[in-house]
């Protein structure tokens, strides 16, 4: 299981590489470091906050199944939702963690390179 806290601190990093990126005060090495974060989260971070937003659903539907007063029909409805979450949870984190992987071979790779 992916931790959300690591989900979380993803989408707070890449917004606030958006908002530095945005001020315009960066110096040139700088900017050019940030912006390659700021592209690199940029191809997981609708992955991350859709997982956000699954999670978040998922605890309100939870949440609507553990109450007494909700009527049959809902409930029903309530447990296909969150059957359909759980395999979206489940695809965003299959999604994530070939992305981890492919960045770290990606680190690997320039870390070999720079030897030479």
């Amino acid at each position: 299981m992916i931790p959300l806290e690591k989900v979380r601190a993803l989408v707070i990093k890449y917004d606030d590489l958006e908002k530095e990126l945005s001020t315009g005060t960066i110096d040139p090495k700088t900017f050019a470091q940030k912006s390659k974060e700021y592209s690199e989260l940029g191809n997981i971070i609708s992955y991350a906050r859709e997982y956000l937003k699954i999670d978040n659903d998922q605890k309100d539907l939870e949440q609507m199944l553990k109450e007494k007063n909700s009527d049959s029909e809902m409930i029903i409805l309530a447990e296909k939702e969150l059957d359909d979450l759980k395999k979206k949870k489940e695809n965003k984190k299959k999604k994530k963690k070939k992305f981890l992987k492919q960045k770290k071979k990606k680190k690997k790779k320039n870390k070999e390179i720079k030897k030479l």
